[in-house]
């Protein structure tokens, strides 16, 4: 296989001596006659990319001819690694190499770049590239390619090099000496125009140049097969290529159009827009073909370019996740994810796991993301959005995060960010699918079942058969009363305040009409213990007694959000007196819960602020909500492993890996805003146990890890903080030691905030 020969490769040429690979890594350059019929190597082409040495140092006694050198086509080929540029040259000398005014034939040559797989692994991209060009050999044959084209090339390369690595245990590193692989110091990447991709020669070249490394992408993990029906390999890469289309635009406009897109519905239809453009613009044919295996992220990225600051600063954000050390050996390759739930969290641990290499897809029940309450960020939740496309891609506005003092963000509005990521990355999320439930299957594997709630979902359809198989890890994202967490038995546990009447929140909207005094409205958070007389004279006004209330104005709603005492809303007949303990809700007078919510919204709580437009006030952006969060619920535990029978006697049993995440692991204490930072830490928690246990196969480690980090996670609060996480949220990675404080000593753990079992590093 192409894999195996390029892991022995790499081997080979780590191990020789450095004489022997300086010369293996010398020029190779080889006429193309049109009379002998030589074509450039194709991938499966095993003859040897060095060249002759004896006659390439007498080809280098000869006077160097003046020419101008034009590549035409660009091809990789994986056995062993080569780099192959297909260019014209125009001789600017006679035959005795003095210059001559008369231009010289036209001639149709190849040069090939053996590459140190070593190096292509541990190095940069962008040094990789730089280094390319600048080298005296081979910089005159590629120093007229744009950036981006041997960029994807070289990551291409790259994964397939590391998936090779991880399949024999051998180690990688995302960045590796700043040495440059041909020589010469890097110069800054060019900003030019993006050209149109350079085909390559053949068939079978251009497949291997755009997709040959991701056909190679099984070296871990369960034997699984593209050709699976059972599983949808490239679903959304091939319904937008069956979808009708609007007709051709430039892919700069799809991009554009991509990015600014709202709701389900248009940002699948943009995608498939964007993904037919895109591969239309780099050679149609060879996209879709390779439209089930590839990352629609390497065929957009390829043909949008970087010319356009937004795209640009995206692409560089997804590279820097692509390229970071702790994901770049890719674990989970060849791994089979089902996760249940497209939500903030589950998206957010789809595209974790995807880094890692697995194959994910996400049902999800709903068709449409219609959730407009707003959500309390933490610095580094924010800046971690940042990392995933915000401020480039919206919802949110470009705006998002301008003010540290108020970082909010619509639920509706995350998942519309992460999905668009997700979807780049290869990510399948599939909408109108319900979860229902796993089984062991007599092959010594693992099912999960599905069931379509909605035909006119968008987006891709599943596989027919109901289920998919061979499945290595499935996660529950999909709440506190999670169906994955109901159907497989796992344990749940209830907590409940020190309060005895019931905590009750109140959560209203109203559209934003951007009028003049919507416009001079600031948010605001404030606490009845801070500000005693103003809430006294709001209960006056309205009749309702508020421990707090929390205002954030989005670009499109007024969003507020309030604790009202719940003999407060018996006084104004919200609820009814006689309703029981924990049957509160159940009693709610819709009208008289409106017009509560409308009353405090028009109060005037910051006196320097207009008050709410009596317009506004009588437009609301769907029901208010009252809502308990004097009881909520976690998980007994996050990360469980359950066996089937075993498929012969003496065969070992098959595993299933399940886990939980965001509300469906721990329900969050509203007022302090901790839903999407336990989530996400619960994501990377759950993630980085799956690297543990798919590199060394060891359960219990990769177990402990996350029950010590779930440990952790539990006694996060706002009060808490300092002592449970590390000061410095920009080092914040994968791994829980780089967010909890705890660290193990000799086996052992210090200190009070130290409670928790050492963890094996990842």
């Amino acid at each position: 296989s192409y894999l195996a020969s390029a892991a022995q490769h790499a081997v080979a040429l780590s191990a020789m001596a450095p004489a022997e690979a300086l010369r293996s890594t010398d020029q190779v350059f080889v006429p193309d006659n049109p009379q002998s019929g030589s074509q450039p190597p194709s991938p499966d082409n095993s003859g040897s990319s060095f060249p002759d040495l004896d006659a390439l140092e007498k080809d280098k006694k000869m006077p160097a001819p003046q020419r101008e050198i034009h590549p035409t086509q660009l091809g990789l080929r994986y056995q062993p690694p080569v780099l192959v540029i297909q260019y014209t040259e125009v001789s600017k000398s006679d035959e005795k190499g003095n210059p001559s005014e008369e231009g010289g034939p036209t001639q149709r040559s190849i040069h090939r770049v053996p590459l140190d797989p070593i190096k292509v692994i541990r190095k940069k991209t962008k040094e990789l590239v730089a280094s390319l060009k600048n080298d005296p050999t081979h910089g005159p044959f590629v120093r007229n390619v744009e950036d981006d084209q041997l960029q994807c090339l070289i990551r291409r390369l790259r994964t397939a090099l590391a998936e090779s690595f991880a399949a024999e245990d051998k180690p990688c590193r995302a960045v590796g000496d700043s040495a440059s692989n041909w020589g010469g110091a890097p110069r800054p990447m060019r900003r030019g125009r993006s050209e149109r991709p350079l085909p390559s020669t053949s068939k079978a070249a251009r497949v291997a140049s755009t997709a040959g490394p991701s056909k190679l992408a099984r070296p871990a993990g369960p034997d699984i097969n593209a050709a699976d029906e059972t599983w949808p390999f490239g679903a959304w890469a091939s319904w937008s290529g069956s979808v009708a289309s609007i007709g051709r635009s430039s892919v700069q406009d799809s991009f554009e159009v991509f990015r600014t897109s709202r709701g389900v519905d248009g940002i699948a239809d943009s995608f498939a827009q964007l993904f037919r453009d895109a591969t239309a613009e780099i050679d149609g044919e060879t996209a879709r073909g390779s439209a089930s295996s590839a990352m629609p992220l390497d065929t957009i990225r390829t043909a949008v370019g970087s010319q356009r600051r937004l795209a640009r600063v995206l692409w560089e954000r997804l590279e820097a996740k692509q390229e970071a050390e702790e994901y770049c050996s890719r674990p989970l390759t060849g791994h089979r994810v089902v996760l249940v739930g497209a939500g903030p969290c589950g998206l957010r641990c789809a595209l974790e796991l995807r880094l890692l290499g697995a194959e994910v897809v996400v049902l999800e029940r709903r068709t449409k993301f219609e959730r407009i309450n707003r959500l309390h960020l933490w610095a580094w939740c924010c800046e971690d959005l940042k990392g995933w496309g915000a401020k480039v891609l919206e919802p949110p506005e470009l705006s998002f995060g301008s003010d540290p003092d108020f970082l909010h963000i619509g639920i509706s509005e995350l998942q519309m960010l992460l999905l668009k990521p997700c979807l780049l990355l290869g990510v399948q999320v599939f909408f109108g699918a319900e979860f229902r439930g796993a089984r062991p299957m007599a092959s010594g594997s693992w099912d999960v079942l599905f069931g379509s709630s909605n035909d006119a979902a968008p987006g891709p359809r599943l596989p027919s058969s109901g289920h998919l198989s061979n499945v290595s890890i499935l996660v529950g994202a999909d709440g506190p009363r999670s169906t994955v967490a109901s159907s497989l038995a796992l344990p749940v546990q209830e907590t409940t305040g020190l309060r005895k009447e019931a905590a009750l929140g109140l959560v209203a909207n109203f559209v934003n009409r951007q009028s003049a005094e919507e416009k001079r409205r600031r948010p605001f958070s404030l606490a009845r213990q801070f500000y005693e007389s103003l809430f006294a004279e709001c209960e006056k006004q309205t009749g309702v007694a508020l421990e707090n209330i929390v205002c954030y104005i989005a670009a499109h709603t007024h969003y507020f959000v309030m604790t009202p005492t719940r003999k407060s809303l018996v006084n104004s007949g919200v609820i009814k007196a006689e309703a029981v303990e924990g049957e509160t809700l159940g009693s709610i007078d819709q009208e008289a819960l409106a017009r509560v919510a409308r009353d405090v919204a028009a109060f005037k709580w910051r006196p320097e602020d207009p008050v709410m437009p009596e317009a506004t006030l009588d437009q609301p952006a769907g029901a208010p909500a009252l809502f308990d969060f004097s009881r909520t619920r976690r998980a007994g535990t996050g990360f469980q492993v359950l066996e089937g029978a075993a498929a012969t006697p003496g065969s070992s049993a098959p595993k299933l890996i399940v886990g939980l995440c965001g509300d469906a692991l721990i329900e969050p204490f509203w007022p302090e805003g901790l839903g999407v930072v336990r989530g996400f830490f619960a994501a990377l928690d759950f993630a980085a146990s799956c690297k543990i246990w798919a590199q060394s196969g060891d359960i219990d480690a990769a177990s402990a890890q996350f029950e010590a980090a779930y440990r952790q996670l539990k006694s996060l609060a706002a009060k808490t903080r300092s002592a449970v996480l590390r000061p410095d949220d920009r080092a914040f990675g994968l791994h829980p030691t780089t967010r909890y404080r705890f660290a193990a000593v000799e086996g052992k753990t210090r200190g009070r905030a130290n409670s928790a079992p050492a963890m094996p590093r990842g």
